[in-house]
């Protein structure tokens, strides 16, 4: 099979989940969006610790 193909019926599939069970998902997709949040401001003070940053910089 098509990898679209497994991809489509994977999203019909959560489609349902999501649609019948719509506080769980609601409560996984906040999970998911803060953990990326949370990784994405980790990965922002690294950069500006960076040596790049610190050369580049501007007075």
């Amino acid at each position: 099979m098509n990898y679209k193909t497994i991809l489509g019926i994977l999203f019909i599939i959560l489609g349902l989940i999501f649609a019948v069970y719509p506080m769980y998902s609601a409560e996984a997709v906040s999970w998911i969006a803060g953990l990326c949040l949370i990784a994405f401001g980790f990965a922002s003070i690294i950069d500006g610790f960076s040596v790049f940053n610190m050369v580049t910089r501007f007075p």
